[in-house]
């Protein structure tokens, strides 16, 4: 109830002083690569460099994407996923989504917060590394689907409030943007947070490189993404940059 990006970037900002870090290389993924924007926005002055993989910009269109396989990307998946949950709900899957998975429920609905994370889990799973996961796939055990309840139930209360970067949007806070290395990855193929993201938030930041890593979709682990990273970091750690020419 009491958990929204003012906080995370006041938690980050508490663990650099606690560390004694005036400045830090700051490295995000999807959402983290989201929050890492945010925190360079709130605290220019601490960043040393931004590593970003996948990034997510919280736009209503972005998120609604996601709920509404309006592109058929996965047709079956989306149909299990979709089953999860009651017809004249549907229009507005993100709603029902995170009603039942905030509120604890009792009798014979006691599984619905377990039923409905499983569903998401298997969607998101399916979008992130392009393949269709079989209908037959077994359930996680109990404390995996409870983790994943708790997961899924913060991140519903954040995508249902466009995690409070959307007044003013997130695009239009960079303009304030340390000049710094800034490197962005993402894969052409990602079906969870779309390559003109990229390119947009690219757009903005004058001074950013955008590398396409073909045929990783939204899967970190994927040898393409991991290596595309490793060899980031090495060049970062050697040079100071991204592999490019070193910032002004």
């Amino acid at each position: 109830a009491h958990n929204r990006t003012e906080h995370l970037l006041d938690d980050l900002r508490l663990v650099r002083e606690r560390l004694e870090a005036p400045r830090w290389l700051v490295v995000g993924g999807s959402w983290g690569a989201t929050l890492a924007l945010a925190h360079a926005a709130f605290e220019p002055q601490a960043v040393a460099a931004l590593l970003l993989r996948a990034v997510f910009l919280p736009q209503a269109g972005d998120i609604e994407d996601f709920f509404q396989d309006t592109t058929a990307r996965a047709p079956d998946a989306w149909a299990r996923f979709a089953s999860a949950v009651p017809a004249d709900h549907r229009h507005d899957m993100l709603a029902y989504l995170a009603q039942g998975l905030q509120e604890p429920v009792t009798g014979s609905d006691a599984d619905l917060p377990r039923r409905l994370a499983f569903a998401w889990w298997q969607w998101e799973r399916t979008l992130a590394g392009g393949q269709p996961l079989s209908s037959a796939e077994p359930q996680p055990d109990r404390e995996t689907l409870d983790a994943l309840v708790d997961r899924y139930r913060v991140q519903s209360h954040y995508l249902l409030h466009r995690c409070w970067l959307d007044s003013p949007p997130l695009l239009d806070r960079l303009d304030v943007l340390p000049q710094v290395p800034t490197l962005l990855l993402h894969s052409r193929d990602d079906r969870i947070c779309r390559p003109e993201g990229a390119q947009a938030v690219h757009e903005r930041i004058a001074h950013s490189q955008l590398r396409w890593v073909n045929g990783a979709g939204h899967d970190p682990s994927h040898p393409a993404m991991a290596s595309a990273m490793v060899a980031a970091l090495d060049s970062y750690a050697a040079h100071g940059h991204f592999g490019s020419e070193p910032m002004p």
